[in-house]
């Protein structure tokens, strides 16, 4: 099994509800979706997933951000 089936969908979630409010702009209030979804990827040690446009990385950031 690989690194990247290792990692489910909770881990990176519960990552990302833990850490969304460090991506806000405290300018106009909204979340950084990049940064969340690359602060993600670095802490759970998973830097390629950033290299694909589909990983479910970038859409749980969006899902996460609109959840605040």
């Amino acid at each position: 099994m690989s690194k990247i089936q290792r990692t489910s969908r909770h881990e990176i979630s519960a990552f990302m509800h833990n850490h969304v409010r460090d991506h806000i702009d405290p300018l106009t209030g909204e979340v950084n979706c990049t940064g969340l979804a690359e602060a993600t990827a670095h802490a759970l040690g998973h830097d390629e997933w950033l290299d694909d446009p589909d990983h479910k990385v970038w859409e749980m950031a969006v899902h996460v951000a609109n959840s605040i």
